[in-house]
């Protein structure tokens, strides 16, 4: 019996504002497929859209853009079998991380990422499935962090059911090309307009998505948590406090593992195209 085979779209909204906001939305292979299709004859309905962004309404009154995403939500709910947000204060991230860990931690961008995958890999509605991940582009620095961060958690999981459900190494794809990425687009944008702005409109369209779903919120108590976990590892390897590790330091780290990156690129390795293909990555 083959193994089944789940792949989590995933998304982000709230870059350089007070509140990052990671989504993830998760189904298997085939009911991928099925969704793209649909997810593209609303976005072929008059008014028409070549792809969906939930902050640029493209030439559409926000009538218009509402009543798309009105007749979006409904495909979602179809077909995706599990939606993963998570929502970091920005301010509180800052005042445990800031210039304690390194570079990649002084912004929520990486803790979010990496919080996404574990989540949505915790909580997969088939729990003898395996789940592979695809982000909207992201650059090579944070791909290899994340691709890094990925081989770490699957391997140190301390879970077993959990860590048996990392597939393949996460791979990037562009939202203007793929519907599901869209789709966390819109998962994203909604959640974090209705936690930041307390938007009636953006609440009430959080509302018609009846997909499972779990929100995470990284407050200050959720961020202290892992900063304490995080010092009590440094503390088992023998040292008394985290050394900074700076952007020379972090190149230097990540060189090998860049080149490597350079290589499966051209190989074509490291996105997927256009529609998710019937085969695992």
């Amino acid at each position: 019996m083959a193994l089944s085979m789940y792949r989590t779209f995933c998304d982000e909204s709230g870059r350089g504002e007070a509140a990052f906001v990671v989504g993830g939305l998760s189904a298997k292979v085939d009911r991928w497929l099925a969704f793209s299709d649909r997810w593209q004859a609303v976005l072929d309905a008059e008014p028409s859209l070549l792809h969906f962004h939930h902050s640029q309404r493209q030439g559409l009154t926000k009538e218009q853009h509402q009543a798309k995403i009105e007749a979006l939500i409904p495909v979602v709910n179809e077909f995706v079998e599990r939606g993963d947000l998570i929502v970091v204060d920005v301010a509180e991230y800052k005042a445990v991380y800031r210039n304690k860990v390194g570079v990649t931690y002084d912004q929520p961008f990486h803790i979010g990422y990496v919080s996404i995958f574990m989540q949505a890999a915790a909580h997969i509605a088939d729990p003898s499935a395996k789940v592979d991940f695809v982000f909207d582009d992201v650059d090579d620095t944070a791909l290899v962090e994340l691709r890094e961060a990925h081989r770490e958690f699957s391997a140190i999981c301390p879970a077993a059911e959990v860590k048996k459900r990392f597939g393949a190494l996460p791979v990037t794809g562009n939202d203007e090309e793929l519907p599901p990425l869209q789709a966390a687009d819109l998962w994203s944008g909604i959640m974090r307009r209705a936690y930041r702005d307390r938007d009636p409109l953006a609440i009430r369209n959080l509302e018609r998505f009846t997909i499972p779903n779990r929100c995470s919120l990284l407050d200050q108590e959720k961020i202290t948590k892992l900063w304490d976990m995080l010092t009590g590892h440094v503390k088992k390897r023998g040292l008394d406090e985290i050394p900074y590790e700076d952007g020379p330091a972090r190149s230097k780290r990540l060189a090998q593992a860049k080149k490597e990156l350079a290589r499966l690129r051209r190989e074509g390795m490291l996105r997927l195209d256009s529609d998710p293909p019937d085969d695992p990555l």
